[in-house]
């Protein structure tokens, strides 16, 4: 399975995807029903449709910090009893997503602001979640302290890129899993990108000392062989030891998984363009869908329920693979 590549939208059809956008989104009105907040889509508080946030947005980056989350807590294996570093993910969603779980969770980041507002957040909520400021160059953790260490989209940020890696991989645990995101395909002013599988290969793998989970080498999707530049990619590297096992469930909260499909494919066609072709195919998706009546499973384990594709014809059908 590939699961070391750039992005691809079609990774969204996925059912247990779909579950956990709906977990998101329903962490986050739970949240602003409290007046707390999270950081948006941005990486900060503006909210993703204002008009100061006009020029740094365009509809498809939601869907695409959709697929980061996803893809990161999909296939880290991360569960409520992990224990999780944040690099750069203080007051994200994601860090609140996990707290909200049961999972530990530590994050790191070099706003003030950000690192505070997280405090107030998980006080109010109760959850094991500690905010730190912190570089990534020079973390603040014995060895081997983490299950998880995740980071969405932050690498290409920093400046001592080598030296964050190295860190994030001393303070794993032996079989513990390293996730990352980050630009691919373009050189954002002020950021170091990756812009081909050599530059991951040389710049993470290589450095970090760790095994990559997975597909070896780093895939480009077809966007990148068509020429179409401005995309994000997703990494798994685990610490040599013990391996990490399959992951063929994630989380999720609601039983009703109709539902769930029936209200993300309302949102995913608010950005349906005529020159968005993958859009298409996701609304005839939905109605192929509409016909699948018994495609999940729902297993209870204390208070986390967990979904499961019930069919791999299912899988091979709509993604072209298993899970």
């Amino acid at each position: 399975m590939i699961i070391n590549k750039s992005i691809e939208l079609s990774d969204l059809q996925r059912v247990s995807f779909l579950a956990l956008v709906e977990d998101f989104e329903r962490l986050s009105f739970a949240l602003n029903e409290k007046g707390l907040r999270h950081t948006s889509f941005l990486g900060d508080f503006q909210p993703f449709h204002s008009p100061v946030a006009r020029d740094r947005a365009w509809p498809e980056r939601a869907l695409w910090k959709y697929w980061e989350m996803c893809m990161a807590i999909t296939f880290s294996g991360v569960s409520s009893r992990s224990v999780v570093l944040g690099i750069g993910e203080s007051s994200t969603l994601l860090s609140f997503y996990l707290a909200s779980k049961g999972a530990t969770v530590y994050t790191i980041d070099l706003n003030p602001a950000l690192a505070a507002n997280a405090n107030h957040v998980a006080s109010v909520m109760k959850w094991k979640l500690f905010n730190l400021l912190s570089d990534a160059a020079d973390l603040p953790f014995p060895a081997g302290t983490f299950d998880h260490v995740l980071s969405i989209c932050v690498l290409e940020h920093i400046e001592r890129q080598e030296r964050a890696v190295l860190e994030m991989a001393r303070v794993l645990k032996r079989g513990g899993v390293l996730g990352l995101t980050f630009d691919y395909g373009y050189l954002e002013p002020g950021c170091q990108g990756f812009m081909s599988p050599d530059e991951v290969e040389t710049r993470i793998v290589r450095p970090s000392g760790l095994e990559v989970i997975g597909n070896r080498h780093f895939s480009e999707s077809l966007w990148q062989e068509e020429g179409w530049h401005g995309a994000w990619g997703a990494l798994f590297l685990c610490k040599p030891g013990i391996l990490p096992k399959p992951i063929d469930v994630t989380w999720v909260d609601k039983a009703d998984y109709a539902l769930i499909q029936q209200d993300l494919w309302q949102r995913l066609e608010r950005f349906q363009r005529e020159d968005v072709p993958l859009l298409q195919q996701i609304t005839q998706l939905k109605q192929e869908l509409k016909q699948k009546t018994e495609l999940v499973k729902a297993l209870r384990n204390g208070r986390v329920m967990r979904v499961m594709i019930a069919t791999q014809e299912f899988c091979r059908r709509v993604q072209g693979t298993t899970v």
